[in-house]
C-alpha cells in the first residue's frame, strides 16, 4: 500500500489540521516512510512552522516532493521532510514572512492603529526568525546567506537552483 498524501491547498490552521490527521493515521498504521506531495502557493506561516515542528518532534519518516508550485509558507511544510525531492518542472518561492501582497494592509494599519501595527510588525519579525532558523538548519545556506535571501522582496527558484542551495536533495525527472 502506498503511503502518500497530497497537500495542494492554501495554508491555514484548518488545512494543516487535516494534513496532520492524515499523516497521524498513516503513522499509526505502520513505520514505513510517508511521502507528502506539496504543491501550494503558501498561506499562513504560523501553521506551517507548527507543522514543521510537529514532524521534527515526532521524528516522522517523511519524504516531501515538490509538485508544481511550492511557495512561501509551503516551504516550511516541504522542508520538514527528511528526504526532499522536486519534480523537474517545480518552482519554489521564498520571501520574508508577512510581506508579499501585504503592503496596503500594513499602510492602513499604520495609519489606523499605530500600536497594533507595531505589535503586528514584531510578530512578523518573530516568524521571520523562526523561518530563518528552519532555512539555516535544513539548507546549505549560512546565516548570512539566509539573511541576505530574506531581505529581497522574493526569490523564485527552479529545481536546479533549489538543489544547489540545499532546499532539495534530488530532482525527479519525468
Amino acid at each position: 500500500m502506498k503511503r502518500e498524501v497530497f497537500f495542494m491547498e492554501h495554508i491555514d490552521w484548518a488545512s494543516i489540521n487535516k494534513l496532520i490527521q492524515e499523516i497521524q493515521k498513516m503513522r499509526d498504521s505502520g513505520d514505513e516512510a510517508i511521502t507528502l506531495f506539496v504543491g501550494s502557493p503558501g498561506g499562513k506561516n504560523t501553521p506551517s512552522i507548527g507543522f514543521y515542528d510537529w514532524i521534527k518532534a515526532e521524528k516522522i519518516n517523511l519524504t516531501t516532493v515538490a509538485i508544481g508550485q511550492t511557495s512561501s509558507a509551503a516551504l516550511y511544510i516541504f522542508l520538514s521532510g527528511t528526504k526532499r525531492k522536486a519534480l523537474a518542472h517545480s518552482m519554489f518561492m521564498v520571501h520574508p514572512g508577512g510581506r508579499v501582497g501585504d503592503g496596503i494592509r500594513r499602510w492602513l494599519m499604520r495609519i489606523a492603529s499605530p500600536r497594533r501595527y507595531r505589535e503586528d510588525k514584531e510578530f512578523d519579525l518573530t516568524i521571520d526568525r523562526a523561518g530563518q532558523d528552519i532555512y539555516i538548519k535544513e539548507t546549505k545556506l549560512s546565516p548570512t546567506m539566509v539573511e541576505r535571501l530574506l531581505t529581497r522582496e522574493h526569490l523564485v527558484m527552479i529545481p536546479e537552483q533549489a538543489l544547489k542551495k540545499g532546499f532539495i536533495s534530488e530532482i525527479v525527472q519525468p
